[in-house]
């Protein structure tokens, strides 16, 4: 539909975009859910521990997802600055930055399926899935009408934005804290995003200067997290680690 629509040229970009937003949830949600949902389905009689569960995986997902999703948006444009070959996709970035925000959105709603399913809820999630589908048709023409090549991103962002009716169905069945686990990774990568910018005013060249960035921004994540937080990075991922191995 959209190909027909909007041409092949404008699906391209949507595509390229699509892509490179989602990455970090294809590579970190992947391997989390993968561990998640045999657990939620082994921990369903035993509430506290499910809760803590439950917990330490919004917890470990924001560590990761938030900060990778505002790096990406943050550095993005001087990626394809330095791929000679990427500059094609420069009028892109704009729907790239509309599908990491849909992206971090939907990226909330996955545990919290995994959570309904594992609980025996799955006739819920089988109405989320129809929900979600119905949206799609609806919206996707209506809103490409009216907005052309954004009303695709458009209707993604209303749908991930559902992320919160998903979570009020699963606290319906389990009682957990959503933002106490969200916010140091939060409040981290928005000290991180402002460092790295900072950073971008350095008068190397522009690859060294994104590589210069690039690790300030990392510094200045771990370093938020373990001075504010106390949560030390490196051994959380150290600990992630020796529970997938």
């Amino acid at each position: 539909y959209l190909g027909k629509v909007l041409g092949f040229q404008f699906l391209g970009y949507i595509g390229w975009a699509k892509k490179w937003a989602e990455a970090p949830i294809r590579i970190i949600m992947d391997n989390i859910n993968r561990i998640l949902f045999p657990l939620f389905s082994r921990l369903q009689r035993e509430k506290q521990k499910l809760t803590r569960l439950v917990e330490k995986a919004i917890f470990y997902q924001s560590l990761f997802i938030v900060p990778a999703t505002f790096g990406l948006v943050l550095t993005m444009d001087k990626f394809i600055q330095i791929i000679p070959k990427y500059l094609r996709w420069q009028p892109a970035l704009p729907l790239f930055y509309l599908f990491c925000l849909s992206a971090l959105f939907s990226s909330y709603s996955t545990p919290f399926i995994n959570l309904l399913n594992g609980l025996g809820q799955v006739k819920i999630s089988f109405y989320f899935m129809i929900f979600w589908t119905a949206l799609t048709w609806i919206l996707t023409p209506l809103l490409t009408k009216t907005y052309s090549l954004y009303g695709f991103p458009f209707t993604l962002i209303i749908l991930s934005s559902t992320f919160l009716l998903v979570i009020q169905q699963a606290k319906k069945y389990l009682e957990f804290q959503v933002i106490k686990n969200v916010f140091p990774a939060f409040i981290s990568s928005c000290l991180m995003v402002a460092a790295t910018n900072l950073s971008f005013r350095l008068p190397f060249n522009l690859t060294l200067t994104l590589l210069v960035a690039i690790l300030i921004g990392i510094i200045t994540y771990g370093l938020t997290l373990l001075l504010i937080f106390k949560v030390n990075l490196f051994e959380e991922i150290k600990l992630l680690l020796n529970k997938n191995g």
